[in-house]
């Protein structure tokens, strides 16, 4: 039994420190927002950065099938982990937003997140973001 445990341990171990990026706040689909009073939302994108090759990472944000703004953090090569953040404004409208996060080593790139249907919060009351 004690073996059983070890081995789910050191499974999990594996798989956690494993990881390339770990995203430790992210939208979640049909997540809405509270607007400010200019009815605009904040939406946030953070997380680390575990793998010391990829040399910058980039975050799309996309308005209804057009992509509206890019935000490009680069990395310090050879450094264990880096801390990233990214932060878009939207409107609070009836609009679905995507955001895309790649990251790139020096030759190649990689999709890493494609979330989407995102909403900026247009009804009358306040929500309480979960992800802060």
């Amino acid at each position: 039994m004690k073996a059983l445990y070890v081995t789910a341990i050191l499974f999990l171990y594996y798989f956690t420190t494993s990881a390339q990026v770990v995203f430790l706040q992210m939208p979640r689909p049909y997540q809405l927002f509270p607007r400010n009073a200019n009815n605009q939302a904040e939406v946030v994108i953070n997380g680390i950065n575990y793998t010391p090759w990829f040399t910058k990472l980039t975050m799309e944000v996309w308005r209804e099938d057009s992509l509206i703004n890019v935000q490009t953090k680069t990395l310090t090569p050879d450094v264990d982990s880096t801390l990233f953040r990214f932060s878009s404004i939207i409107k609070a409208e009836r609009a679905e937003y995507t955001f895309k996060v790649y990251a790139y080593t020096q030759t190649d790139s990689s999709l890493i997140a494609n979330q989407n249907e995102w909403f900026a919060e247009i009804s009358l009351s306040f929500m309480v973001n979960p992800m802060r």
